[in-house]
């Protein structure tokens, strides 16, 4: 599984940028909901990961996802 979005070397610079701040916002309303305590404050993350086919596999662990992003390999 990769991190990188699959057309990430087809997609323009602003497609790019357009998922990023997504995703930013994503995050942005979980930490509200999360400080509202929501019962499920992360589903404004996971339903943008799943809207672009990122969800984690089941049962893959934080340290399995973390390692596989490029900083890892540096």
């Amino acid at each position: 599984m990769s991190i990188i979005h699959p057309d990430a070397g087809t997609t323009t610079h602003g497609a790019q940028t357009a998922l990023y701040f997504e995703l930013l916002e994503a995050a942005r309303a979980s930490i509200a909901a999360a400080r509202l305590g929501e019962a499920d404050p992360l589903i404004h993350v996971r339903h943008v990961l799943d809207a672009h086919g990122q969800l984690p596999p089941e049962g893959m662990t934080p340290v399995q996802i973390l390692a596989l992003t490029p900083a890892a390999a540096a």
